[in-house]
C-alpha cells in the first residue's frame, strides 16, 4: 500500500511547480498572516505619541522636540497594536523579510515638519451657477471649486438626459 502512495507522490511532483526557489534571484511571497516589521510613513505622522503609549514592550520612542520617531526592532513583539491605534494611519506592518542587522540599535526616522495648505480665498474663485436643486446646490457649496464644477456638469448632463 505504501508503494502506491510513493508512486502517486512521485508522479504528482512531475506536473507541479517546484517547492523551492532560486533565493537570491527570486523570493517567495510572504505567507498569509505574517506580521512582519513596523514601518512609518513620516509624511503623515503628527508625533502624537499614542503609539509609544500603547506599545506593550516599550519598543517605540517619540521625541517631539527633535521631531524623531524610533523603534527598537529587537524589543518589538510585532503585536500590531500601535498600527491599529495610530490616528493618522502612519504606521503599517510590512510583511516582507527584514534585512539582517549587525547592531542592536533602534531605527530612528526623522519626521518632517507638516506643511499647512493655505485656504483659497473665496474672492478669487468664481461662483458656481445654481442647478435648480437645493440639495445639490448645498453639496456644491461645500466642495472645492474644481470638484464642484465637474460635479455640476455631470449633474446637469444627467438632468438633460431625463428631460429628453
Amino acid at each position: 500500500m505504501g508503494g502506491f502512495k510513493l508512486g502517486k507522490m512521485t508522479l504528482g511532483s512531475l506536473f507541479k511547480q517546484p517547492e523551492t526557489v532560486l533565493y537570491p534571484l527570486e523570493q517567495k511571497a510572504a505567507p498569509a498572516g505574517r506580521k512582519g516589521t513596523i514601518t512609518l510613513l513620516p509624511e503623515t505622522c503628527i508625533l502624537c505619541g499614542i503609539c509609544e503609549k500603547r506599545c506593550p514592550c516599550n519598543a517605540i520612542t517619540v521625541q517631539k522636540k527633535e521631531r524623531t520617531w524610533a523603534i527598537n526592532h529587537f524589543q518589538c513583539v510585532q503585536c500590531g497594536y500601535c498600527v491599529s491605534e495610530c490616528p493618522k494611519k502612519s504606521l503599517a506592518m510590512d510583511p516582507g523579510i527584514p534585512h539582517i542587522s549587525t547592531k542592536m540599535e533602534p531605527e530612528v526616522v526623522p519626521v518632517p515638519e507638516q506643511v499647512k495648505e493655505e485656504p483659497v480665498e473665496q474672492k478669487d474663485v468664481p461662483a458656481i451657477e445654481p442647478t435648480g436643486d437645493a440639495e445639490m446646490d448645498a453639496k456644491l457649496a461645500k466642495l472645492p471649486y474644481d470638484k464642484a464644477v465637474k460635479l455640476r456638469a455631470a449633474f446637469m448632463a444627467k438632468q438633460n438626459k431625463k428631460t429628453q
